[in-house]
């Protein structure tokens, strides 16, 4: 169905991004431009900042989507449907290490960057900016996905992660700051991707 090609979409698009940006260092080398690896290093991670957005937005075009009517279920009927549907309960006991996993990543990157800008004491503050911008987006991003359809609204999500990344990626050294606002967009940026995909994942 609409949702089983978009997903489809969204991983073909990000598997040629992949593999362009693995052949960045043999086509610059094959040319004879060799290039340091700092520089080449900065060179593909320019390069996922401009393909992620767009693969994202190809994925979405490719596909049309009408926003659906708002559903609403009571927590009873909820949990019943939990208890009732085996399968369901491996899902969410998957989902739940997916989103474990996407966390601890997420922790290191943040201690990682902290001590690259020379701040490796802001990590808690980091921690307390990028939890504190994504608590309202649990209310925002169904709101979004509602008015403008998950596909449009995963657009959003791509685009803020950007802005996001690209702030962490150019923070000037002890530049705190620049570094919560950084981090904080990362954050809403990938609980609204997680947010997103599992309520695709629901519809499929």
């Amino acid at each position: 169905n609409e949702r089983s090609r978009i997903m489809a979409m969204i991983q073909f698009m990000q598997a040629i991004g992949l593999l362009a940006i693995i052949l960045v260092p043999a086509v610059l080398t094959a040319m004879g431009r060799p290039v340091a690896p700092a520089t080449m290093l900065a060179i593909m991670g320019g390069a996922i900042l401009v393909l992620y957005p767009l693969s994202t937005v190809l994925a979405c075009a490719s596909t049309g989507e009408k926003p659906g009517k708002a559903a609403t279920i009571r927590w009873r009927d909820a949990v019943d449907l939990v208890r009732l549907n085996p399968p369901l309960r491996k899902l969410i006991v998957v989902d739940f290490f997916n989103t474990f996993i996407a966390g601890a990543m997420s922790g290191s990157l943040l201690f990682y960057l902290a001590s690259v800008i020379g701040k490796p004491d802001a990590a808690p503050f980091g921690i307390l900016a990028g939890l504190t911008a994504s608590i309202p987006t649990y209310i925002l991003w169904p709101l979004l996905a509602r008015r403008w359809g998950k596909h449009r609204a995963s657009v959003v999500v791509a685009l803020v992660g950007v802005v996001g990344v690209t702030a962490l990626a150019l923070a000037p050294s002890g530049s705190l700051p620049t570094f919560l606002i950084g981090w904080s967009l990362f954050s809403i940026a990938t609980n609204g991707f997680l947010l997103l995909l599992k309520s695709i994942m629901a519809d499929i």
